[in-house]
């Protein structure tokens, strides 16, 4: 075997090689980071992180700690049922939008208007944040 017709297929095993190492390497990313299955959403504890997160940011009182609560744990039920629905991607994110205007509509009545101000400001970084994610 001449040197020449060795460096050619020591070039194109090398090739296929590198190729193999991209293939499982964006394999591993994509698995690294799951996308959020409706399947697998478990109202309950969405509703409980809501709580803790808006009790943490927004410093609500007892009172409000016990409605919020009872608000998120409604409405993540219900995002999961739209989630769950056979309707399309439009009627789905029509849906999902009318639910947390709702849903924004009933804590604007629970909040004081800081609170309900910081909750807009939280709403809008998640909302960034989730842009740029998506880039």
């Amino acid at each position: 075997m001449s040197v020449r017709r060795y460096l050619h297929w020591f070039t194109v095993g090398l090739v296929f090689l590198m190729f193999g190492m991209h293939v499982v390497g964006f394999t591993a990313y994509a698995q690294s980071s799951p996308k959020m299955n409706p399947d697998e959403m478990d109202p309950t504890e969405m509703a409980a992180k809501q709580t803790d997160l808006m009790t943490s940011r927004l410093e609500l009182d007892e009172a409000q700690i016990g409605i919020v609560r009872e608000v998120n744990l409604r409405y993540a039920e219900e995002l999961k049922e739209v989630a769950m629905s056979s309707g399309g991607r439009r009627d789905k994110f029509s849906k999902f939008r009318d639910l947390h205007s709702k849903k924004d509509a009933e804590l604007k009545e629970i909040f004081s208007e800081s609170q309900y101000a910081d909750y807009q400001k939280f709403k809008a970084e998640l909302r960034q944040k989730m842009r740029e994610r998506r880039k």
